[in-house]
C-alpha cells in the first residue's frame, strides 16, 4: 500500500475497491442462481437415505449390532425448501441460512457421537476375567486364553485396577451414549420451536403432535417434548455413576449395586429414542 497518496487519492483507491467487491459479489450471485440446483442438492443432501453420515451409521450398526442406528429410509417435510430462513441467536433473528446447513450441523455432530462410541468401546473391550475379589486368584488361570475365547481386545493386566474399573467403565459408557442424547435433544427442541406458529420452519405430521385438554385445535409436539426429555435424563447419567462411586477406595463394595439400576435401563432407553427419532 502506497502511504505517500493523498487524501483525495486514497477515497479514490477505495472506491474502486468497494467497486470491485460489489462486481465479485454480483458475479458470485449470478453464478449461485445458474447452479442453484446443484447447490441445494448438496446442501440437502442429510434428507436422503444414501447420506454419507447414514451409511456410516449403517456400517456402524453391522459393526457394533446396533441396528437402531441403521434406518432404512429419512424422510423429512420442510415448508419452502428452496428459501433460506431467518436463524436466531439468542433468539432474536440473526441472518439467512438453510435448512441443509442446519441438518448437516446435527450430521456433523452424531459423526463426533460416534468417534466417542468407538473410544467407549475400545476403552470397555479389555478381559477382568481373573482379578476375583479384586487382588487376583491363586488358581492358574490362563487369562490370555480367556480373551482370546470370550473376544475381548486385550485385558485388565493389574487385578486391582480391574476391580477399580468397576464404575469407570460404566461411567466411560454412559458419557458416549449421553453424548448422542444431547445431540438428538437440541434437535428435538429445534423441532419443536421450528413447529411452533413464532417460527413455522417446518411441519410435524398429526401422528406426532397432540391437541390439548381444553384446547383440542392445537398441535402441540408431544413426542418430540418427551424425546427431549428423555435425552436430558440419558445426559444425567454420567454424574449419577460418578456420584455413587466417586469416593470408594479400592476393593469391591456393595455400592456398586446401584450401578445396575441407572445403566442397564440406558440402553433401551437410548435405543427407543433413535427408534422414535428417526
Amino acid at each position: 500500500m502506497n502511504n505517500n497518496l493523498s487524501f483525495w487519492e486514497h477515497l479514490d483507491e477505495l472506491r474502486s475497491v468497494l467497486f470491485k467487491s460489489l462486481a465479485a459479489w454480483c458475479i458470485a450471485t449470478i453464478v449461485a442462481f445458474i447452479f442453484k440446483n446443484p447447490l441445494f442438492s448438496i446442501l440437502f443432501a442429510p434428507s436422503q437415505s444414501d447420506f454419507i453420515l447414514y451409511r456410516g451409521l449403517r456400517r456402524l450398526a453391522q459393526w457394533t449390532g446396533w441396528e437402531t442406528l441403521c434406518p432404512e429410509e429419512t424422510t423429512i417435510h420442510f415448508i419452502n425448501t428452496e428459501l433460506t430462513a431467518p436463524f436466531f441467536t439468542h433468539l432474536q433473528v440473526a441472518m439467512p441460512s438453510s435448512f441443509g446447513l442446519w441438518l448437516g450441523a446435527y450430521a456433523e455432530a452424531l459423526t463426533d457421537d460416534m468417534r466417542l462410541l468407538i473410544a467407549a468401546f475400545e476403552q470397555s473391550n479389555l478381559n477382568p476375567l481373573g482379578s476375583a475379589a479384586g487382588y487376583g486368584s491363586s488358581a492358574p488361570l490362563n487369562r490370555t486364553m480367556t480373551t482370546q475365547l470370550l473376544g475381548f481386545a486385550d485385558l485388565d493386566y493389574n487385578a486391582i485396577y480391574a476391580q477399580m474399573n468397576r464404575g469407570r467403565m460404566e461411567r466411560t459408557v454412559a458419557f458416549a451414549y449421553s453424548s448422542v442424547a444431547e445431540t438428538i435433544g437440541r434437535l428435538a427442541m429445534d423441532c419443536c420451536m421450528f413447529n411452533s406458529q413464532n417460527f413455522g420452519f417446518i411441519k410435524l405430521p398429526d401422528t406426532m403432535t397432540t391437541g390439548s385438554s381444553i384446547m383440542p385445535h392445537k398441535k402441540n409436539p408431544d413426542v418430540f417434548e418427551l424425546i427431549r426429555a428423555h435425552a436430558n435424563h440419558i445426559c444425567a447419567l454420567p454424574d449419577t455413576i460418578r456420584h455413587i462411586t466417586t469416593n470408594l477406595p479400592v476393593g469391591y463394595f456393595r455400592d456398586l449395586q446401584l450401578l445396575k439400576e441407572v445403566y442397564f435401563p440406558l440402553f433401551d432407553e437410548l435405543n427407543d429414542l433413535l427408534e422414535i427419532t428417526t
